[in-house]
């Protein structure tokens, strides 16, 4: 899988917007090094996928009954 890294203050966006600032006169701005996230494990949720596959199926065929557009 591919990773996934965060910062562990709420400003992200500012804090990169004052590091270019900083950069762009020459001076260095101390920022935090990302951490990485854990993925997360969500029971049911292959059942939930399914679940949805079947209805969008289901729906597909009653449209397709009725004429409707596909």
């Amino acid at each position: 899988g591919q990773a996934f890294l965060q910062g562990a203050t709420l400003e992200g966006s500012a804090t990169g917007a004052a590091a270019l600032a900083f950069e762009s006169v020459g001076r260095e701005f101390a920022a935090e090094v990302p951490e990485p996230v854990r993925a997360s494990r969500f029971t049911g949720l292959a059942g939930y996928r399914s679940n949805w596959r079947d209805a969008t199926m289901d729906r597909g065929v009653a449209d397709a009954a009725a004429g409707g557009a596909r």
